[in-house]
């Protein structure tokens, strides 16, 4: 899911809030893989979440991608122009 959070600012800021909640990062791009967090592009906050270019280059990217389209169903957050982040949307 791609949601612009600079225009209009007042809708992406509460988003941004809720990533520093849940991520302990605000900048974007926020990856999550599967409905996990992966960290930002080339960097994240752990070595769980190392960002997407370091998982590339690790060889661990193509895992955690199969292993969430080999999934029944895949649960993403659904970010509504409100704001409203706890309303999950699943992807069959």
């Amino acid at each position: 899911v791609y949601k612009d959070l600079n225009e209009p600012w007042e809708d992406g800021n509460p988003i941004r809030a809720e990533l520093g909640r849940r991520t302990g990062r605000t900048s974007v791009p926020s990856v999550w893989i599967g409905g996990v967090y992966v960290g930002g592009c080339n960097d994240g906050p752990s070595l769980e979440a190392p960002g997407i270019v370091p998982l590339a280059f690790s060889g661990k990217l193509q895992e955690k991608l199969a292993a969430a389209a080999s999934a029944a169903a895949v649960t993403v957050d659904a970010w509504s122009p409100a704001g409203d982040l706890d309303s999950p949307m699943t992807l069959d």
